[in-house]
């Protein structure tokens, strides 16, 4: 599966691997968006990122 995506046209490697983000990742991109997109913009993805991952973690057991 992870082959067939990466090799799919429309986004180029870089591109794919600036958005293929650990969870710690995704704190610091989120939290480095807060400069362009406000504070409670960026405060606001980030709990929306948390519910979203503890989520996904709890389903994987």
């Amino acid at each position: 599966m992870t082959s067939s995506v990466w090799g799919r046209d429309g986004l180029d490697r870089g591109t794919r691997s600036c958005i293929t983000l650990a969870p710690g990742e995704i704190s610091e991109v989120l939290l480095h968006s807060a400069a362009y997109a406000g504070v409670p913009n960026a405060r606001g993805a980030m709990l929306v990122a948390e519910r979203v991952l503890d989520e996904l973690f709890e389903s994987d057991g």
